[in-house]
């Protein structure tokens, strides 16, 4: 068997280009990192506001619990002192709903418990796929020990 050699002369040189990407990769990468950016700054968007009606509702029930401690036997005054304390914000929606229990009698040395609920529509359309309702219920709440009227 004869083998035979191909030289490349000292003259013939060997040419490398670098392949060019295909024309529009770079704008199709760019669509789809825009819509994943999108995605995560709406599902954040409803994330900080969920969080905020937390706050608000939290607060609103430390305001009702507070004033429960000394006025326990108003629980209209309870409610609507946590509602006040909220503000417009919470008082736009008609989903709030504020609950006062009792641990034992409503007097001194025992505990008041107030709750303040609401029902959160979520404001960016793909959030349903995560939150199949399309709301979320957020609940703020404090417990506190009654401070007057004695027991008896």
């Amino acid at each position: 068997m004869i083998f035979q050699h191909h030289a490349i002369s000292p003259h013939q040189h060997r040419t490398y280009t670098q392949p060019q990407p295909p024309q529009g990769q770079a704008l199709l990468e760019f669509a789809l990192f825009i819509v994943v950016l999108f995605l995560v700054a709406g599902g954040l968007l409803d994330v900080g506001r969920a969080l905020m009606y937390h706050a608000i509702l939290s607060d609103a029930a430390q305001e009702g619990v507070a004033y429960g401690t000394v006025y326990p036997q108003d629980e209209a005054g309870i409610q609507q002192r946590a509602l006040e304390s909220a503000g417009s914000l919470l008082t736009r929606t008609n989903d709030v709903e504020v609950t006062v229990s009792y641990q034992g009698a409503a007097c001194a040395g025992n505990g008041i418990k107030v709750q303040v609920k609401m029902t959160l529509p979520l404001i960016f359309p793909f959030s349903t796929l995560i939150v199949p309702s399309g709301k979320i219920h957020i609940t703020g709440e404090a417990v506190q020990t009654i401070l007057r009227p004695p027991c008896r």
